[in-house]
């Protein structure tokens, strides 16, 4: 059986932009291919974990990342998609409780398979899907797949990094976010010099 919770998160920065010289790539790639370019995966959680302590994660990510709360605008006239940051809105969280004689791993793997070949919509969907898996009444497993879009290799390891350095009782972050936002390195990116940089690296 599969039900769903909405959760709800707030974070600060909000606007549109055009796409970074990443986000171009990454899209370029889905157009050619027709298919979302995602990573993600399975993770096997320890006792005790909960339905909460997984929507809690969630909230304290989107709400941290701006990246996570980004979503396209498209043009009418078949111009490149614009990215849209929102300072708030309600991610979908997954619960898929697994009946007696289903491998609770199994039923995780087919529900990873699941996220990953359907096509993420790119307007109205935010670029994270999360499933927590149960099993007689206890989360064994959780899964998470993110659209590359807003996610990368080095990203997905912040993440991880972030959620494990909360304050153990607070749930505080540990810091301040550090890297430049996808808004802000769009802006970079429009200003002269950077131009340049860009042209010419593409002329070598």
């Amino acid at each position: 059986m599969v039900d769903q919770v909405l959760v709800p998160f707030e974070g600060e920065g909000a606007g549109v932009e055009d796409m970074t010289w990443g986000q171009i790539g990454f899209w370029q790639g889905m157009v050619d291919t027709g298919q979302s370019a995602t990573m993600g995966g399975v993770t096997a959680v320890p006792p005790g974990i909960t339905v909460d302590v997984i929507a809690d994660g969630l909230r304290f990510s989107i709400g941290r990342h701006q990246a996570l709360r980004t979503r396209l605008r498209f043009d009418p006239d078949g111009g490149r998609p614009q990215q849209v940051c929102s300072t708030s809105g309600e991610v979908p969280l997954e619960i898929v409780d697994v009946d007696e004689d289903e491998d609770p791993a199994e039923v995780a793997q087919a529900v990873l398979v699941r996220y990953e070949e359907q096509n993420f919509d790119y307007e109205n969907e935010w670029p994270v899907r999360t499933a927590a898996i149960r099993s007689d009444g206890r989360v064994t497993h959780m899964v998470a797949v993110y659209l590359h879009l807003a996610v990368d290799a080095t990203a997905m390891d912040v993440l991880i990094a972030d959620v494990l350095a909360r304050h153990p009782e607070t749930g505080a972050a540990a810091g301040p976010v550090t890297a430049t936002q996808p808004l802000e390195q769009a802006r970079q990116q429009r200003k002269p010099g950077a131009r340049r940089t860009c042209d010419s690296s593409l002329k070598h």
